[in-house]
């Protein structure tokens, strides 16, 4: 098969960014799909929901053509309390699951995410009220193993393309404790947030170290009324 060309993207009014429409096929039908499925209907979540099951359904053995950088995503969708995050959860997770990825909630720990890590292996990882994850993570006293997490993430990112070397554990059985090689991991991260607490939350940490330089942002600002499904 040959590469699909995604579709020319609508002219923007001055001063604001073209949104990408969803590649033809299968991808356009989902967003179809999830439009008509959906109280408070939002096209733009429903594209970066698709991009994210779809980029977790592709393991560490599929790269971009240039270079060897997997198609891992990691995403933040900032939305107001009940703006329709439900619906995009539940897609993306569906996605990623019916092609054989592992799906998971926030690890506890830099070491409970190597631990899920396998050669070539698909993570999913969802965290919903990302905002107070952040604040914890940024806080002075910040505790070691959210810290650690935050490091692990930033290093898979990275090493997707080559091998991530995991750290020797202290307790467990033999083989646990050892550690290990992982092969192209492909962990791919959604995170949803209110925008005031994400804004409370962030700071120059997460510029400095290349944590928001990593994410595709999602904003949902504009209201959306609420319609009743048949």
């Amino acid at each position: 098969l040959g590469p699909i060309s995604p579709p020319t993207p609508p002219a923007s009014p001055a001063g604001e960014l073209p949104r990408p429409e969803p590649f033809p096929g299968p991808m356009t039908e989902i967003v179809e799909a999830m439009l008509r499925s959906s109280a408070k209907p939002r096209k733009g979540l429903a594209i970066v929901a698709a991009l994210a099951g779809m980029a977790a359904a592709c393991n560490g053995r599929v790269h971009l053509p240039e270079g060897e950088m997997r198609l891992n995503l990691f995403l933040t969708a900032l939305l107001n309390t009940g703006a329709g995050k439900e619906g995009a959860l539940r897609v993306a997770e569906e996605l990623a699951g019916a092609a054989g990825a592992t799906v998971t909630g926030k690890p506890p720990s830099g070491a409970a995410l190597e631990g899920m890590l396998t050669d070539y292996g698909a993570l999913l990882v969802q965290v919903d009220e990302a905002g107070h994850l952040l604040a914890a993570m940024n806080s002075r006293g910040a505790p070691n193993y959210l810290t650690d997490l935050a490091s692990v993430l930033l290093q898979v990112y990275s090493r997707s393309g080559s091998s991530y070397p995991t750290r020797a554990r202290a307790t467990g059985s033999k083989e646990d404790k050892a550690s290990r090689t992982v092969r192209h991991p492909a962990v791919s991260v959604v995170l949803f947030a209110t925008p005031e607490k994400y804004a409370d939350a962030v700071g120059e940490i997460n510029v400095y170290s290349g944590d928001m330089g990593r994410h595709l942002f999602y904003i949902g600002a504009t209201p959306v009324r609420q319609r009743r499904i048949r």
